[in-house]
């Protein structure tokens, strides 16, 4: 992955940031999901 980008799990999600000054969220994700197919076209 990028430098830069975090990853938190929450309960049955995964929260996807590009970490910063000012955050910006990429992605919010349930746990079922094909996690990096979807973060992949995000990127």
């Amino acid at each position: 992955m990028p430098d830069g980008i975090r990853i938190h799990r929450c309960e049955h999600h995964y929260i996807v940031w590009l970490d910063g000054d000012r955050p910006i969220i990429i992605a919010i994700l349930h746990e079922r999901m094909d996690f990096v197919r979807r973060l992949k076209d995000r990127l």
